[in-house]
């Protein structure tokens, strides 16, 4: 459903594509991530953008990490 070919994340060659899978582990907290992104374009080739993260990181769910960030080009 990624639109890779099976071979590029299973073959053994140069090609792979192991880092475009999950982690594959069960959620360590009851807490869920909240995470967004805004982009806008105004004219062709300009773009700015801002994204945001919060979420507790661990196990107890008493700690949280934020992150906003922004992004021009």
């Amino acid at each position: 459903m990624n639109g890779f070919k099976e071979k590029a994340i299973n073959s053994s060659g140069a090609l792979r594509i192991r880092g475009g899978r999950g982690s594959q582990k069960s959620d360590n907290n009851e807490n869920k991530a909240i995470v967004g992104r805004f982009g806008i374009s105004p004219r062709l080739g300009m773009n700015f953008g801002a994204s945001y993260h919060t979420g507790a990181y661990d196990d107890a769910g008493d700690n949280n990490l934020t992150i906003f960030g922004v992004d021009v080009r």
